[in-house]
């Protein structure tokens, strides 16, 4: 486990248009609940990409530095990309409307709580995806949930019930395609409605779309929606959020540790936002690679 010293520079890179919150506070929550024994704050507004990239260089020079992801699942990868090649330790203020991996980590949901369990954190080393050369904590995936991903990004109305409407509006048109896999070096063909690589549990909003999957076991589940069915739609989503997805009998999971998708222009998403790769597209698990501050009786084994 990395160790936490005193007094370090703690940065909160705040995205203010992501997710369905306020922003405004975390200014003050930062400076008035935090231990300045522990931490001197510091609070980034970064609104575009090339503010985040520019204040990610100075943070960089800072090797010991602590950096927080303040907005929604799309904030929280653009960190981890940024630092997962560093000894910099991360944490999560979740503001977005899914907080996949904050909810898998256990932080706490309200962001003020958030912030004041900064004070006795502990740091966890986890796995992540590898997508050719970009890093995912939570889930990437192909067809049905990569549309939805790519389809949600647009809207101007986030939160779940935007996502479930979504997703029912265009269950009508879609179907399974057939892709081609070498599956730790196994060729094989599936044919999926959906196919998602799951480092950790849940897609967020508590939709378990690998209910054994782990954070430090070295392997991700691979996890297919074999074919779309109507009728059992209903059943399929009461699996999905009960931690029941895999028992499904239009399910196959499996693990593995890398997986080769040799298709052609594939719609692809990276903790749910859709990327646009070169294929072959190589997805593997880089085992303990980021270093991530948990509640201190929520570490992982």
């Amino acid at each position: 486990m990395k160790l936490m010293r005193k007094n370090r520079s703690i940065h909160f890179i705040v995205n203010p248009h992501a997710g369905i919150c306020k922003k405004d506070a975390v200014l003050s929550w930062a400076t008035t609940l935090l231990n300045p024994s522990l931490y001197n704050v510091q609070v980034h507004m970064t609104a575009t990409i090339e503010a985040f990239e520019e204040i990610m260089e100075t943070i960089k020079q800072d090797t010991d530095a602590v950096v927080i992801a303040v907005g929604g699942d799309g904030t929280v990868n653009r960190l981890i990309n940024a630092i997962a090649d560093t000894n910099l330790t991360m944490g999560i203020v979740p503001m977005g409307s899914g907080n996949g991996l904050a909810r898998e980590l256990k932080i706490p949901l309200q962001p003020r709580k958030a912030i004041e369990m900064l004070n006795t954190a502990k740091p966890q080393m986890i796995d992540l995806l590898k997508v050719n050369n970009l890093y995912a904590g939570n889930v990437a995936g192909v067809g049905f949930d990569a549309l939805i991903a790519h389809r949600f990004s647009h809207l101007k109305k986030r939160g779940f019930w935007a996502y479930a409407k979504l997703i029912f509006k265009e269950l009508k048109s879609y179907n399974s395609q057939e892709y081609i896999l070498r599956v730790d070096g196994k060729s094989i063909q599936k044919t999926a409605f959906m196919m998602s690589f799951a480092n950790s549990r849940q897609f967020g909003n508590n939709a378990y779309i690998a209910p054994k999957a782990s954070l430090t076991d070295g392997r991700f589940d691979i996890v297919i929606l074999t074919k779309k069915r109507f009728l059992t739609m209903p059943k399929l989503l009461f699996d999905l959020f009960t931690k029941r997805f895999d028992k499904n009998k239009l399910v196959e999971s499996f693990q593995a540790k890398e997986v080769v998708l040799e298709n052609q222009n594939m719609l692809l998403h990276i903790d749910g936002d859709t990327v646009d790769l070169e294929t072959p597209i190589r997805i593997s698990i880089v085992p303990q690679k980021l270093s991530i501050l948990v509640p201190q009786n929520k570490l992982l084994k």
